[in-house]
């Protein structure tokens, strides 16, 4: 017998877009267009899995289907968006990294999150 929500630990990149929300920051994993592969961008809007992002080098907006983005990491002292997870979309400060998991402050509660429930927000 398998233990409930043993298998909760996922790659949040592959739930199927459902981690996609605005001013993310994100990098572009695959594309027809492989000049875009690698480079990196801000979520703009998404309508049903698919995202507009914004990419700074070209200063051009693209339309891509979520699967082929993932969310970029944030680094201590960046801002972020929680993308997966009960608090979903609440925004906060990376404090410090300790293997997988983050030391986050938001809402001025500290709290230890997993890393990949969170990604890096665009800069003002």
């Amino acid at each position: 017998p398998q233990t409930p929500g043993g298998g909760l630990m996922l790659n949040v990149a592959d739930s199927h877009g459902e981690w996609c929300s605005s001013e993310l920051e994100v990098k572009i994993r695959s594309s027809a267009d492989s000049n875009l592969r690698g480079q990196t961008g801000y979520i703009t809007t998404v309508n049903n899995g698919a995202c507009s992002v914004f990419l700074p080098d070209e200063d051009r907006v693209i339309t891509l289907p979520s699967q082929h983005l993932e969310p970029v990491a944030p680094s201590v002292q960046d801002q972020f968006k929680l993308i997966y997870g009960e608090d979903r979309e609440a925004v906060g400060i990376l404090l410090a990294v300790s293997g997988k998991d983050a030391t986050v402050l938001i809402s001025q509660e500290k709290r230890l999150i997993p890393l990949n429930y969170l990604c890096k927000l665009k800069k003002e």
